[in-house]
């Protein structure tokens, strides 16, 4: 019970909208439009406005003002207004959390760019669940997010753990008497994910390199982001070496190719 009750201290993170779901299902879209994009965003008004006011950033270097939806989607591009789009979805989470914001934002940013990566590695291996896959490199530490969320402090031992994975799970089982993972494992049992994405985030491997089942496929392709370092300060790159091998056994990858996408 002792245990439970933690889980459910730490486990609050609120569902992510329906925008989320509805990008990501985009995301794997070879045919994804600026009108599909722009109809999605749409439902949210302040989202639509940030978008807008994104495009006539100085950035853009617009030469006339943009005042419409559909034009802003257009001058910042497909994968940008997507990205920024579930990026504002997601930081409207911070409100009602009490996080530390900059901590809590990075964390998702890096899970966009997770999430983009995952769709590349399918788009290469198996297209058909590209969409999926964005969603499992975007949920892909979503338990460190609920730390984040309920544990002021949390982000200065991720920031010196974050390269020690296994020393990091030590530390968060010695502090807090659960670990991300197991954190992880709640959430999404609440956010009642389908099977097939709850499957592939639950850290388990097919015993096989070739995978037989689209769980499996996702599986790998999660396996392969836990094994990288993906952030804004030192872009994408394989922290465990070893994963090269499972790249070319599972994917036909080399690591070259993989820090290409």
């Amino acid at each position: 019970m002792a245990t439970q009750s933690k889980l459910g201290r730490y486990s609050k993170l609120p569902a992510p909208e329906a925008m989320v779901y509805d990008l990501a299902s985009l995301a794997g879209d070879e045919n994804v439009s600026f009108h599909k994009v722009a109809q999605v965003v749409q439902q949210d008004p302040g989202i639509s406005a940030s978008l807008i006011r994104l495009s006539n950033s100085a950035f853009f270097s617009n030469p006339a003002p943009v005042t419409e939806l559909l034009t802003a989607v257009r001058v910042i591009g497909l994968d940008l207004s997507m990205a920024a789009a579930i990026g504002a979805a997601l930081s409207n989470q911070i409100g009602t959390l009490g996080a530390t914001k900059a901590a809590y934002r990075q964390a998702w940013y890096e899970g966009i760019l997770r999430a983009h990566v995952a769709r590349r590695i399918a788009r290469k291996v198996c297209p058909t669940l590209s969409g999926q896959a964005y969603l499992v490199g975007l949920f892909l530490e979503v338990g460190q997010l609920g730390f984040l969320a309920s544990v002021r402090n949390y982000h200065v031992m991720l920031s010196a753990w974050a390269q020690l994975p296994n020393r990091l799970l030590e530390v968060e089982t010695e502090t807090f008497g659960v670990t991300h993972q197991d954190v992880q494992e709640k959430i999404l049992k609440s956010w009642e994910l389908p099977s097939v994405l709850g499957d592939a985030l639950a850290g388990a491997l097919p015993s096989s390199d070739r995978a037989t089942s689209d769980s499996e496929r996702l599986a790998q392709i999660a396996h392969v982001l836990r094994c990288a370092s993906v952030s804004k300060a030192r872009g994408t790159g394989l922290v465990d070496p070893s994963v090269g091998e499972f790249l070319a056994s599972a994917f036909s990858l080399d690591a070259a190719t993989f820090d290409a996408l």
